[in-house]
């Protein structure tokens, strides 16, 4: 128990435990929600409440993966109009040369789904935490708990939770394991206890090239463009602190920088030929009405975003959300201590240039990088200078994970810096108490703010003072070097802001055992395509993929113009050129023949078209279609909530 593995190893037992009853955080429950209501006790959950607002995981990634299961997982989904490329996806485990670099997806390949599953939701926190773990110790040597407590926090951040996903998790857990290989390199550290240079440098330039590949096909370049420049900001500041506070000559270190760099080139090989091999699928992505190529420009961020991780709590409430600032997952955030520790952080540089004429370089590089990504969400002006570091490709409410990523760093830095300057007792504690009161001062102010603007959000002074308090305990713990105690109050309010996040689950629900797709399966052959009609079917949208079925209907990850042309006017390819939700429906109201919804989903009319008879043999309601070209087939599957209908196109 005295080893740094305790931990990890602890932890990686948990995770193997979990995935060993098929147990998830998965909110696929919503389905049986919706098929036997609201008030049917669900025997798969274990605790809590699946969440509906994370539609994206339960019924667009989740489906996705158990019907790549029952295909065999190909890289190519032929089961949608056209075909998708889903190697291009993190979450989508493929049999291509792309998942040597996606270890989190192995699993899928050895072991049944459900399983599968659950060790590959649990392995992405798990390999954050761990990440974050082993850089902690680095930053504060010997200081396991510290570390574990630090860790845990950071893993269970709310903005993590309510997202879930692997670009979300996988992006920062790279960002600590480049972090830890730069610095193992620059200080020319062995590997075990391999004495041959050569060795040890072709180990570095692998591991480095093998993480930065990983990092690099994750493919989500908003959360990817942050992290990388905290990334660069700290590799920066390390560079100069070996220089100039260690006095390692420029020569020594221009040899271990190139061993650095040598790895991103390799990594940088790969990534060019996934861009090579999936040319046309990223052509058709970046040509896109939605997402696009969005480019931000600078300011106009809400301040309340950047200061509210004190109510995150009251997140959890569906109640009190549905007043708040748009839904769960949007208006989450981090436990960002980052913008009250930037004053402190002037202070102690300053007393120990003042001092000691000396420069903490990396804890300056973190604050630098701090104060532009604060000047991007909130001042309008330097946008050419965000081009050139690619900020002006993330957008606002993405950067979070780049100051969440930089606030956990800035904080561990914080205890060490307060550490090594060896304050008295008396000066810690007269400025800590002073700044951490007017802190304090300063969410409650902020937190009457929100509760003029979301009453319904938060109405109590005595709560908002009490969340305040206990966020600011926090700060105040870090400023008079109580390490343990700060990591240990900055535990208890992760944990107090996303315990209620996730359901625990087990298996895979209706997605795995499922009367209706079973039934779609007998009545259709292999090579019959189907859609889901209605907008009251829209839960079921991805029961197509699910039933190993080509399917029109459901999540199209990227458009194909040249099929949906074939619907009517050229001119709607407005419509249709986007990563999209497609919804059949036969509302008699909708009068042309594709309807743009929202910039995530639009409606194509089931009629009896030369489309629909060209290219659809069956559909699937959750009511009765009057059309003249459909007949009915197969018996109606009743649930206690909803009566499914199948249908021949003639």
């Amino acid at each position: 128990m005295k080893s740094v593995w305790a931990f990890p190893v602890v932890l990686l037992l948990i995770v193997l435990l979990l995935t060993a009853f098929k147990i998830s955080g998965s909110s696929v429950g919503m389905y049986h929600e919706f098929l036997y209501g609201t008030k049917s006790d669900d025997p798969d959950l274990l605790y809590g409440q699946p969440r509906s607002i994370r539609a994206d995981e339960w019924q667009g990634a989740t489906s996705m993966v158990v019907a790549q299961s029952e295909r065999g997982f190909p890289s190519r989904d032929l089961t949608l109009p056209g075909g998708q490329d889903v190697s291009m996806s993190a979450a989508m485990p493929t049999k291509s040369w792309p998942m040597i670099f996606k270890p989190h997806l192995w699993s899928f390949l050895i072991l049944p789904v459900e399983f599968a599953f659950a060790l590959n939701w649990w392995l992405i926190a798990y390999l954050l935490i761990i990440s974050c773990y082993f850089f902690v110790l680095r930053m504060t040597p010997g200081q396991r708990l510290f570390a574990a407590l630090i860790s845990l926090a950071f893993g269970f951040s709310p903005f993590l939770l309510w997202w879930y996903q692997a670009a979300g998790f996988m992006t920062v857990a790279y960002g600590f394991m480049m972090l830890i290989l730069i610095m193992r390199i620059l200080n020319g550290e062995r590997v075990g206890k391999i004495k041959d240079r050569r060795i040890n440098s072709g180990l570095y330039v692998l591991s480095l090239a093998y993480v930065v590949a990983c990092f690099g096909l994750l493919l989500y370049p908003p959360f990817q463009i942050s992290v990388a420049l905290v990334v660069l900001a700290f590799s920066a500041g390390y560079l100069l602190q070996k220089r100039y506070e260690e006095k390692v000559p420029w020569q020594t270190l221009a040899r271990k920088l190139g061993l650095a760099l040598l790895g991103v080139i390799v990594a940088g090989a790969v990534g060019l030929l996934f861009i090579h091999t999936h040319r046309t699928t990223i052509h058709a992505l970046n040509s896109t009405q939605y997402p696009g190529q969005r480019i931000i420009t600078s300011g106009g961020f809400s301040l309340i975003n950047a200061v509210d991780s004190f109510v995150m709590p009251l997140l959890q409430s569906n109640q009190r959300a549905a007043h708040f600032i748009g839904n769960q997952s949007e208006a989450s955030n981090f436990i960002i201590l980052l913008p009250f520790l930037l004053v402190p952080a002037g202070v102690l540089m300053w007393r120990r240039w003042r001092k000691h004429r000396k420069i903490d370089w990396v804890y300056l590089a973190l604050n630098v990088c701090a104060l532009v990504f604060l000047a991007d969400l909130f001042i309008p002006h330097g946008n050419f200078i965000y081009k050139l570091i690619l900020l002006n490709r993330v957008p606002h409410a993405r950067l979070l994970i780049g100051l969440g990523f930089l606030s956990v760093i800035q904080f561990v830095m914080t205890i060490k810096f307060i550490k090594g300057e060896r304050i008295p007792r008396e000066k810690l504690w007269k400025f800590g108490g002073a700044y951490s009161a007017v802190c304090l001062l300063g969410l409650i102010i902020a937190g009457a703010h929100i509760r003029n603007l979301y009453p319904a959000f938060i109405h109590s002074y005595l709560l908002i003072i009490g969340l305040a308090l206990a966020f600011v305990l926090i700060i105040l713990a870090t400023l008079i070097n109580k390490r343990i105690l700060a990591a240990a109050l900055f535990l208890s309010f992760s944990l107090l802001s996303s315990f209620q996040i996730m359901p625990l689950y087990r298996g895979l629900g209706v997605l795995t055992d499922n009367k209706v797709t079973a039934s779609m399966q007998k009545v259709s052959g292999k090579q019959d395509t189907w859609v889901i009609v209605g907008d009251d079917a829209y839960n079921y949208n991805e029961y197509g993929i699910l039933a190993v079925r080509p399917t029109l209907s459901g999540i199209q990850t990227y458009p194909t113009l040249a099929f949906w042309r074939q619907t009517g006017d050229p001119n709607y390819n407005y419509v249709t050129n986007r990563e999209s939700h497609v919804v059949f429906t036969d509302n008699p109201n909708l009068k042309t023949p594709l309807t743009l919804v929202h910039n995530n989903s639009f409606n194509v009319k089931f009629e009896c078209s030369k489309f629909i008879e060209a290219h659809v043999q069956y559909a699937l309601s959750v009511h009765p279609l009057t059309a003249s070209c459909v007949k009915q087939v197969g018996s109606t599957i009743n649930y206690p909530e909803v009566t499914f209908y199948m249908y021949r196109v003639n």
